[in-house]
């Protein structure tokens, strides 16, 4: 919201439908027959700017039904197969004020399975929502919100809103702010709700740190829905200009652990959030770890310009923004806030529809060509470049007038690329890029007016988003497009972490990728290269983020006879082995190798005579004062000394050196807090009766601080 400025406004907006194409049958997504939603407050009115709420209603099906709005006569409606049909709420339905009980729930029924989008605008500050039908709502969330603006009048606050779907509805709430109606951060209390009254919640402004409704924790004996946003945020918060956010959000048992976060195209840089239910929750944002949140706190990342993979271990609310317009350098568009699917909860298919408000607008085509990409999706033939067939398509006014580009963000499985279909026709993959060294790629397109659908042989993600051009350009609006809303099972981690060789076009190393980040894997916690004896260049030993999801790590080449041994283990010690040997042919690699080589899972063999095996050194990297436990076998009675030595070869401590009496497993524990930070080699060494080597054998380990 512009202070200064405002525009007129058009209805051009982007809405998609999580609608299973080829199922008519109820499912627990965001489509369904029974729906309540409200229309929390916007900003203030400036400049006699009006206000304007509809819902819009699409489905795979033909259906007919009602909105009921409270105190006026129901609104009946009717869709055929893949039509979308807007209607207007009045603007009374507004919800006003803080912690107060307003009978203002509006409940949509259909005979068939539909599915429901809010709009909410006042000029230059718009947002949209998806609505959750009642069947799949919960009993438990937490806010997603956005900082006050310290100082300001009340229309810069964050907000919640409860909507009660029975009678009787007993609901606490936990706030992490202090709230305009007098409630305490860190006090929790509880309300008696009516079925279709709505709760609504707004944090102060007196800019005490404590005015920030994120994290608030809601919970209830009966099913509500939660909506959760701000009535006009700046983000960041210290960047002009603000714009309502505005979501619904699925309940907490519903939340996952495994998030791909994309760039929003028009904008040089996007911010997310992170929202922790449960204690000692590790955050890592691709390779990296982040931090450990408790129950209720967040983690903010601004200046984000790269699409980012984020893994937790525990389940997580992740939400993005869009910046204010004064953020960047495109001026475009200020803040819209939209909640991340996580990839637990994808579809396989969806109906996207842009709806129109009025009649076609006229265009200058050069200056639409100087503001889109160099080519665009063409629903009959994949890709195309700017013609004036498409050019009609657009429903886009000159740069004097309004008008909106809606994109949609994509994120797939790059094994399922082929599978994807827009209108049953393939989709080019110049348009995807993968999401770093994940399983996942990313495309992004523009899309002009009409209704499709998207589907794929493998669940992915959806989300659509726009940004107002010419006399609109401070409005946006931004939603996934529907997801599953089922509670996840939490699975027990059985799958081994992985090792895979990648492509370089280095002449001097070998690039290997360490996995173990599917949707319930734990994280990395050991890489150990086992044997490097064969090896005549030094190892560059991997030092990673324990419980990293992925790692990308070199080895300089060895002489082409060479092999190497590498162990993995994860966080739920699950373990693998794998060979590195050269290969006569090997595609894999670049053009210049001149040795190439394959990787290839290994089972442990018998252990030979005087051989010693290190079954484990965990955790490692080890951290400063951390307990290392060290496993190994041997394989008969002899005399064995395990020693501690730098890079350099020296021995930094004797672990022991003893006649061990018997064969199998044996253990040792040592405290990181005896080395500095660095590399070092854990050294066994097997000696005869006459003190004669037998066996040595060195194993990496690392100590960070």
């Amino acid at each position: 919201m512009k202070k200064t400025f405002f525009s007129s406004f058009i209805v051009l907006l982007l809405i998609c439908s999580a609608v299973p194409v080829k199922k008519a049958h109820a499912q627990s997504d965001t489509r369904g027959t029974d729906f309540w939603v409200c229309f929390p407050q916007n900003a203030k009115e400036e400049f006699n700017s009006g206000l304007h709420f509809k819902l819009y209603i699409t489905g795979d099906h033909a259906a007919k039904g009602r909105v009921e709005v409270p105190n006026k006569p129901a609104i009946p409606f009717a869709i055929t197969a893949g039509e979308i049909i807007s209607i207007d709420i009045d603007s009374s339905e507004e919800i006003k004020g803080s912690e107060m009980r307003m009978a203002l729930g509006i409940h949509v029924l259909s005979d068939n399975p539909i599915a429901v989008y809010g709009l909410s605008n006042r000029k230059a500050s718009t947002d949209t929502y998806v609505a959750f039908p009642t069947n799949v709502l919960g009993t438990a969330y937490r806010a997603m919100c956005y900082s006050a603006l310290a100082g300001t009048e009340d229309a810069f606050t964050s907000q919640i809103d409860i909507i009660a779907t029975e009678d009787n509805t007993q609901v606490t709430i936990f706030p992490t702010a202090n709230t305009k109606g007098g409630k305490i951060a860190g006090q929790q209390f509880t309300v008696t709700l009516t079925k279709g009254d709505v709760y609504q919640m707004q944090s102060t402004t007196r800019g005490d740190g404590r005015s920030d409704l994120t994290g608030t924790l809601v919970t209830s004996d009966k099913p509500i829905a939660f909506l959760t946003g701000h009535r006009c945020a700046q983000v960041p918060a210290n960047v002009n200009f603000c714009d309502q956010l505005l979501e619904e959000e699925a309940p907490i048992n519903t939340w996952g652990k495994q998030f791909f976060v994309s760039k929003l195209l028009g904008k040089d840089w996007y911010v997310v959030r992170i929202v922790a239910n449960e204690d000692d929750t590790k955050i890592f944002i691709n390779e990296k770890f982040i931090t450990s949140l408790a129950a209720g706190e967040f983690y903010e990342a601004h200046h984000l310009t790269d699409n980012v993979m984020i893994k937790s271990d525990k389940p997580i609310l992740v939400g993005e923004f869009a910046t204010s317009s004064d953020a960047d350098s495109v001026k475009i568009g200020d803040p819209f806030l939209m909640l991340i699917t996580p990839t637990e909860q994808f579809l396989s298919s969806y109906r996207f529809v842009t709806p129109i408000g009025q009649a076609p607008l006229k265009f200058n085509t050069g200056t639409l060509r100087k503001k889109m990409n160099d080519s665009v999706l063409n629903v009959d033939n994949s890709v195309f470049h700017y013609s004036e067939n498409y050019l009609n398509k657009i429903r886009v006014e000159d740069s004097l007038g309004t008008g909106w580009h809606h994109y949609i963000n994509i994120i797939v499985p790059i094994s399922a690329l082929n599978s994807l279909r827009l209108d049953s026709n393939g989709i080019s993959s110049d348009k995807f890029t993968a999401i770093g060294i994940t399983r996942y790629a990313i495309g992004q397109m523009e899309i002009p007016y009409g209704s499709r659908t998207l589907t794929c042989d493998r669940p992915f993600g959806l989300y659509s988003y726009g940004f107002g051009i010419g006399g609109d350009n401070y409005d946006s609006y931004g939603n996934s497009a529907g997801q599953r809303v089922v509670p996840i099972e939490r699975f027990s981690d059985t799958a081994k972490p992985t090792l895979e060789l990648a492509k370089t076009d280095s002449t001097n190393v070998i690039l290997l990728i360490a996995r173990d980040d599917r949707i319930n894997d734990l994280g990395l916690a050991t890489i150990m290269i086992m044997d490097s004896s064969n090896f005549t260049n030094p190892i560059a030993y991997p030092v990673f983020d324990i419980g990293a999801p992925v790692f990308k790590f070199t080895i300089l080449k060895p002489t082409p006879t060479g092999c190497l041994y590498i162990k993995l283990k994860d966080f739920a010690r699950n373990e693998s082995n794998y060979s590195l040997c050269p290969a006569a042919t090997n595609t894999v690699g670049g053009a210049n190798e001149v040795a190439k080589y394959t990787i290839t899972p290994i089972l442990l063999q018998q252990q030979a005579p005087h051989e010693v095996y290190a079954v484990d050194i965990y955790p490692s990297p080890a951290k400063f004062g951390q307990a290392v436990n060290i496993s190994f076998t041997n394989s008969l009675p002899e005399f064995i000394a395990v020693q501690v030595l730098d890079e350099g070869g020296n021995i930094v401590t004797d672990l022991q050196k003893k006649q061990l009496n018997g064969s199998g497993k044996h253990s040792l524990i040592y405290n990181s807090d005896r080395y500095s930070a660095g590399s070092y080699f854990l050294r066994f060494t097997v000696y005869s009766t006459g003190d004669q080597i037998m066996y040595k054998q060195d194993n990496h380990f690392v100590v960070v601080h």
